[in-house]
């Protein structure tokens, strides 16, 4: 165990221990050297994750030995989201929760979110690390270009998925034919921003997987994708009827900044052939109850 302090910087472990309140794991990484002055992706800290998460034993802890006052997601966007009123959000139900299709339920929300908060997206993601080559999905043909390049970032002060959640539901609520399905959307932490920034790239035909909130132990239901750039040409992302060979495309979404996709995991979709660059998205799943 004394190695650790030698050879790994546990920021990591250190984190997520200040963000989960596993009070006996911090006290035991900072023994054994822990830095909690570095920053996770995003800029955070160990003191910022447990203050905001009202820890406040792990807070107390760590604002005491800690040098490093980085600002919270909190503070950062609070001046974003007081600085305009809600806009005024325009949406449209794709596929209808009446459809027999795995898709029914599908949204497109254009202005979803202030122009201020997308400004904060686009400068959050200028400052996360690329994620290894590993993680990056391709084409599965024979030239294997690269399909998107991934940046991971995890809100788990909850500040930007509750603004986020509560700009969907304000979406739902002005919108007489869509409201009746929606009770609550939940945003998980967990989401990545996609960076297509090589012309030709494209997604295949695929479905995607729910996923576990680990604070929650909830399960999404649908995927979200924001775009945060505007296509001329290409980049369409297409909900299909099924995943055979030359399905039938129900509806193409283009890319247009503030615009957000809504649709249920099990929704067949692809990504069309990326014709204008850069295309930047964010791309999560959330929880309609």
């Amino acid at each position: 165990m004394s190695c650790l302090s030698n050879i790994f910087l546990i920021v990591a472990p250190l984190y997520i221990a200040s963000w989960r309140n596993h009070i006996d794991i911090v006290k035991l990484l900072l023994d054994y050297g822990a830095d909690l002055n570095l920053q996770a992706n995003g800029g955070m800290t160990a003191s910022n994750v447990a203050t905001e998460n009202c820890n406040g034993t792990i807070a107390n802890l760590l604002s005491h030995r800690s040098t490093n006052k980085s600002q919270s997601i909190r503070n950062r966007i609070s001046s974003y989201a007081k600085s305009e009123q809600l806009f005024e959000s325009r949406i449209s139900t794709l596929i209808s929760t009446s459809e027999n299709h795995p898709g029914a339920g599908s949204y497109l929300i254009d202005n979803v979110i202030p122009i201020h908060l997308q400004q904060f997206l686009n400068d959050l993601w200028s400052h996360l690390p690329i994620a290894a080559a590993s993680d990056i999905k391709t084409k599965k043909n024979a030239s294997d270009v690269p399909c998107s390049k991934r940046y991971y970032f995890c809100d788990s002060e909850g500040h930007f998925c509750k603004i986020f959640a509560e700009c969907i539901e304000t979406s739902f609520n002005r919108d007489s034919h869509a409201n009746d399905s929606l009770r609550r959307v939940d945003v998980f932490p967990q989401m990545r921003f996609l960076n297509y920034a090589d012309a030709g790239s494209a997604l295949t035909p695929h479905v995607d997987l729910y996923k576990i909130d680990g604070t929650t132990g909830s399960r999404s239901t649908h995927t979200f994708i924001l775009y945060l750039t505007d296509c001329a040409e290409g980049g369409e992302t297409a909900l299909l009827r099924d995943l055979q060979p030359s399905s039938e495309v129900i509806t193409k979404v283009f890319p247009r900044k503030g615009r957000l996709l809504l649709f249920p995991h099990a929704c067949p979709h692809e990504g069309g052939k990326v014709i204008s660059t850069p295309k930047l998205l964010l791309r999560g799943e959330v929880m309609i109850q």
